[in-house]
């Protein structure tokens, strides 16, 4: 029955997300003890940032915090000194490559990611915080409260809010395997833009199964009727 698929679904993002974000707030947890004992005053954000670019791995985060802190000045760590490092967030790009996923205008799509590249974003970044940005969407839908604050808060996040009713849980989840797979192609070495390009028509496929589904369960409304 459709009830027990919606549970399903509504519950898949936990189970996915839990295992997926434990290393990451382990790793910052850790982070954040060796900074006190190295009095390091460290701006907020910085740790999180170095857990999330080390994708949990506890080894590789030490290491990229220690490199960090060799740069800091007078003990103090800031996003600019992180970013010395390693690259900073590429937020802002995501949340504008899932708008034009939403609004499937494939045009402005190509050429939105070649000013980007022409630019020098980090594509490898750009995928990392897209599949971040689908994990607090997939939370969002499982979660509806943790949502509510987006429409009153930072411009981001209202960005944020309006995205949520565009995917089903389950379709977020099959965008995030596709972006997944595309980040193993930008890491080794593919062109960039035909990869995100490629992740993009997979998008539209994606999305396009939605409408299909809505126009489907609107028939079947109207024939009860």
């Amino acid at each position: 029955p459709w009830s027990v698929a919606r549970l399903f679904w509504n519950t898949l993002p936990v189970m996915v997300q839990l295992p997926l974000m434990l290393p990451s707030m382990r790793a910052a947890r850790t982070l954040q003890q060796i900074s006190l004992a190295e009095n390091w005053k460290v701006e907020e954000g910085v740790l999180k940032l170095v857990a999330s670019r080390a994708e949990g791995c506890l080894r590789d985060a030490e290491t990229l915090l220690g490199q960090i802190g060799s740069l800091a000045e007078e003990g103090e760590i800031t996003l600019a000194t992180a970013g010395l490092v390693l690259p900073l967030s590429a937020y802002e790009y995501a949340l504008t490559w899932l708008e034009l996923c939403r609004d499937q205008d494939a045009v402005r799509a190509a050429e939105t990611l070649q000013s980007w590249y022409d630019a020098g974003v980090s594509f490898s970044t750009l995928v990392d915080d897209l599949l971040h940005t689908l994990k607090k969407l997939l939370l969002a839908l499982s979660s509806p409260e943790l949502a509510k604050p987006w429409q009153q808060g930072t411009e981001e996040e209202q960005r944020l809010a309006r995205l949520l009713p565009t995917w089903r849980p389950d379709q977020i989840h099959q965008l995030a395997l596709i972006l997944i797979d595309r980040r193993r192609d930008v890491k080794q070495g593919m062109d960039p833009v035909f990869v995100l390009l490629l992740a993009f028509t997979a998008a539209q496929e994606v999305k396009r199964e939605k409408g299909k589904i809505e126009e489907h369960t609107s028939e079947l409304q109207s024939h009860s009727d």
